[in-house]
């Protein structure tokens, strides 16, 4: 399966993960999966002042794509390319690389919800060179909050 890749069709929270478990990569063994871009969403006012949109573009990690999906499970977090479009109000498209960019330990990651742009933002807690690292994560668009919503909850937990 390596190399092959994964399209899906969200409509409601829990169809990616739902998808994953049915015909992914570790297909059956994921707890709860989003869709999220690197970097965090700007607040209305913070985009028309402009540094909201600067702060979206700032780098990030650079172990993890610009865009992916982030798969948990019992006892990994993994984490796979994607890229997503939205079809109309009520269906976004996902195309999820079947082949891990990387792979963790669950009992080492985090997460925590951060303050609220144009969609949701949150904070991930990955192990880099023996302490964690803080990576601002947002929500690609507002169809997909939910998800990474529940994805935060569960690496809480």
């Amino acid at each position: 399966m390596a190399g092959e890749a994964i399209r899906l069709e969200l409509r409601d929270p829990g169809d990616l993960r739902d998808g994953l478990n049915r015909e992914g990569p570790g297909a059956g063994m994921v707890d709860e999966a989003c869709l999220v871009r690197q970097g965090h969403s700007p607040t209305m006012t913070g985009t028309i002042l402009l540094y909201g949109l600067v702060k979206l573009l700032l780098p990030g990690s650079k172990s993890l794509p610009r865009t992916f999906v982030l798969a948990v499970g019992a006892d990994r977090v993994t984490a796979h390319r994607a890229r997503g479009s939205v079809v109309d109000r009520d269906l976004y498209r996902v195309t999820v690389n079947a082949e891990e960019e990387a792979a963790f330990p669950r009992a080492e990651v985090g997460g925590e919800l951060a303050r609220a742009g144009i969609t949701a933002n949150a904070y991930l807690r990955l192990p880099a060179d023996g302490k964690q690292t803080r990576i601002p994560i947002s929500a690609p668009n507002s169809q997909l909050e939910a998800d990474l919503e529940n994805t935060v909850d569960v690496l809480r937990s």
